[in-house]
């Protein structure tokens, strides 16, 4: 199938993977194949001084959803959840990622002291 890194490199562009199955016989020399198109969620939120719903589609997260604060932003932004606030929120400062474990990705919001800074999120 590849390396590692290939493999990899096919998940995060959202390439086709070809998965093969079984093993070779003396008799059929063939093998079962499958195409599985990995296609990664991914999107950015612009913060708001009051609080934004991360993504209004409802989206059921397999592992999880890494938030990461964009390395241009001026300020930190804050995630959470619909009671999110600058003083009770995730804190991310420029750069700074986290992952959390939501049910489905409308429950996370995000907040920010400007209404230009950014965050990227994918979801796993």
């Amino acid at each position: 199938m590849g390396s590692v890194s290939e493999i990899l490199n096919k998940v995060f562009t959202g390439t086709a993977l070809t998965v093969s199955q079984g093993a070779l016989s003396s008799t059929t020399d063939s093998v079962a194949t499958s195409t599985v198109l990995v296609a990664p969620v991914t999107n950015q939120q612009t913060s708001n001084t009051s609080r934004v719903q991360l993504s209004a589609s409802s989206t059921v997260p397999k592992s999880g959803i890494i938030v990461k604060a964009l390395s241009t932003n001026t300020a930190s932004v804050f995630v959470g959840d619909s009671t999110v606030t600058t003083a009770l929120g995730y804190e991310l400062t420029p750069g700074e990622s986290v992952s959390f474990a939501p049910t489905n990705l409308t429950t996370l919001y995000v907040i920010g002291s400007n209404n230009t800074d950014k965050v990227c999120w994918n979801v796993l």
